[in-house]
């Protein structure tokens, strides 16, 4: 895309009008490396003189030819660009040459926020105090900058008593899980979860990045099972669930170990695979005595736009952070990441998570963690009897 600036008198910090690439153009659509963030991505920057811009505003104008159908990318995916323009006032959708129809171009319009700090102050500057709570708040200094805090703004984060017990955090660095990698190192994988489940005391949740690694991941299992590896009960979310297929995952899943056999009498382990930030992986209250371990291959990070791309640039142009790739992308990956791990060890029950991508043991994704985790490192080999020493009856009695 290429972001056009024209002057204007009364134009808000930060608004910019941004014009998307065509479908079927050459954006990549790979999960995020870490970019520099002075490079536009997709398109060119032309910058005109203004005056008093809006702060953090950008105006993202995306086209789409007839008969194509451009999806931005997400974890679970979101209507393509062109529906969005519903949501113009009706003389814009109407009547308003912007929509390309002569042209046979689709067009719609997106409002971006990408400063939300100073608003979030404006709007809480009308109470006599706030307060944010969260368990996925780690570390401060990047989420005080986000809504607009000051680094040194009260902050208190309690460690419930004995939870650093009741989880246990490995993490695998030696499976690389990067977008480039994935094909390769899928029978490393299939391998991984397939030793894990066997080791689980209780069912296993997987979280992946993307449908396709989904998919992928999940007809390697089908395949290793079929091979003669231990039977593993399997399914997997799709990309359009109704809410009653939803609700029967999610019963699928909350039902114990014991009542899953296979033909022979033997027990099988139920394993799901999801999508990171998707439905399953966040704000579901699994029951914590069945599904006990949860996977999570791959960081997640966002894939590389034009909008996450004006995110870290004002970021760092406002001087709010030093670091806007870690705003822009580390910070919403590791956010999935910490509450898909919070989908085991609820209740006081115990619970194992292990985390397969080399970035996991980097500084700058440990660091955010939450402080109560005690991560470990465990290569791939060394992992199931990790899991299983966890499970040891003598240290995990039913």
């Amino acid at each position: 895309g290429a972001i056009r600036r024209k002057p204007a008198t009364d134009q808000a910090r930060g608004f910019h009008c941004v014009q998307g690439p065509h479908v079927g153009s050459s954006r990549s659509r790979n999960e995020a490396s870490e970019p520099n963030v002075d490079a536009t991505p997709a398109g060119t920057v032309r910058r005109k003189p203004a005056t008093d811009r809006v702060r953090g505003f950008h105006c993202v104008v995306q086209n789409a030819h007839p008969g194509t159908s451009r999806r931005r990318p997400s974890a679970e995916g979101v209507p393509p660009a062109s529906a969005s323009a519903r949501a113009l006032p009706q003389s814009i959708r109407r009547d308003s040459p912007l929509r390309g129809e002569a042209r046979g171009v689709s067009t719609a319009i997106e409002i971006v926020c990408t400063l939300p700090g100073p608003h979030i102050q404006a709007c809480l500057d009308a109470f006599h105090g706030s307060v944010r709570l969260s368990g996925a708040l780690t570390p401060v200094r990047v989420f005080q900058a986000i809504q607009g805090f000051d680094e040194d703004s009260h902050a208190l984060q309690i460690v419930p008593p004995g939870l650093p017990d009741q989880l246990a955090v490995l993490l695998v660095p030696d499976i690389p899980t990067y977008y480039r990698d994935r094909a390769r190192s899928l029978p490393l994988v299939v391998r991984l979860v397939q030793d894990i489940s066997e080791q689980s005391r209780g069912n296993v949740l997987v979280a992946l990045p993307s449908f396709a690694y989904v998919d992928a991941l999940a007809a390697g299992m089908q395949a290793s099972a079929a091979d003669g590896a231990s039977p593993v009960d399997i399914r997997q979310q799709t990309s359009a669930m109704s809410l009653t297929e939803r609700e029967a995952f999610i019963a699928w899943i909350n039902r114990r170990q014991a009542l899953t056999t296979d033909t022979q009498g033997t027990q099988v382990t139920r394993v799901a695979f999801v999508v990171l930030g998707g439905v399953f992986a966040e704000s579901v209250d699994y029951d914590s005595r069945v599904v006990t371990t949860v996977v999570v291959i791959g960081a997640g990070l966002p894939p590389p736009s034009l909008e996450r791309h004006l995110v870290a640039q004002d970021y760092q142009a406002e001087e709010i952070a030093t670091d806007g790739f870690e705003i822009a992308y580390r910070q919403p990956a590791m956010t999935r990441v910490v509450q898909a791990v919070g989908r085991v060890a609820r209740d006081g029950q115990p619970g194992v998570a292990v985390l397969v991508d080399p970035r996991f043991a980097k500084a700058q994704y440990r660091a955010f963690m939450p402080r109560w985790w005690q991560p470990r490192i465990a290569p791939a080999r060394r992992t199931p009897a990790a899991v299983a020493e966890f499970w040891r009856p003598a240290l995990r009695p039913d």
